[in-house]
């Protein structure tokens, strides 16, 4: 329900305004006067005053302020919120949150958590229906052309975890490919590594409605590939261009024991090393 400027997530409780009147009577009501018996002692109090004196009727401010708490309370129940703007309102329609949720966003999983379901509240706000696209293979993967409404992409989001393999945007713009329509806002939160796949996936993002790319807070990093030779091991570490030059790396066997520790240095700005 929407007045003016106010949208009410929970308009019935506006009902209870109607109690109001009945409220403020009940306020400024008095209990009936006391019944008057004879008890000679207490003419030895006759004639004497005492400064407190109890009013018969609460005085109208005090009884307004009340009325107005009870008011207040019960539009607190109704949940009112702005209303979306013009703007808001323009960048509403069809949503597509896209969201990395192979093992190269465990790191900042929380972040990554946080913006889908921030994309979602967005979207909630101008009732758009929201389609998840999950870039990690999986044998239980959403359709990416299935609509769903803010709060059930909210609850879905919020069960995400990563899953323990890269993900495969190559795949996930396949997947894209097959549905029908475009979209009015496209939210990719990606876990800022940049390989083929990402390419692919960006292209079709951006034939199919305008993106919005939420980077990770820190640099993501990871091993890409890695060799065994009689010298060691040999890896194919990359990060997002915005990371540290100098990567620590530890090697640990399935039982969490140290197997070994090296460090990494990046050349310059590339991406890779």
């Amino acid at each position: 329900m929407t007045m003016g400027p106010i949208l009410f997530g929970a308009p019935w409780a506006l009902a209870a305004l109607a109690v109001l009147p009945a409220l403020w009577w009940i306020m400024r009501a008095t209990p009936p006067p006391p019944q008057r018996t004879q008890f000679p002692p207490t003419r030895l109090l006759e004639g004497l005053r005492t400064e407190d004196q109890s009013r018969e009727r609460a005085p109208w401010w005090l009884v307004a302020f009340r009325a107005l708490a009870a008011m207040l309370l019960i539009l607190a129940f109704a949940r009112p919120s702005l209303a979306p703007s013009a703007a808001e309102r323009a960048q509403g329609g069809r949503t597509l949150i896209v969201i990395d949720d192979g093992w190269t966003s465990a790191p900042f999983w929380s972040d990554t958590r946080a913006a889908g379901v921030a994309a979602a509240t967005q979207a909630e706000r101008t009732g758009a229906p929201v389609f998840l696209l999950l870039t990690a293979p999986s044998a239980r993967a959403r359709d990416p052309g299935e609509a769903l409404t803010a709060a059930d992409a909210k609850a879905a989001i919020g069960r995400l975890e990563p899953q323990p393999w890269r993900p495969d945007r190559a795949q996930a713009a396949e997947r894209l490919a097959q549905t029908q329509g475009n979209f009015d806002r496209i939210v990719w939160i990606t876990d800022g590594l940049n390989d083929d796949g990402a390419r692919a996936l960006a292209a079709e993002l951006q034939r199919r409605g305008p993106v919005t790319a939420r980077l990770p807070p820190q640099a993501a990093r990871a091993i890409v590939s890695g060799t065994v030779t009689p010298q060691g091991v040999t890896a194919d570490i990359r990060r997002a261009p915005s990371g540290s030059p100098v990567v620590a790396i530890a090697a640990e066997t399935a039982e969490s024991r140290s197997l070994g520790a090296a460090e990494a240095r990046f050349a310059g700005e590339a991406p890779g090393a």
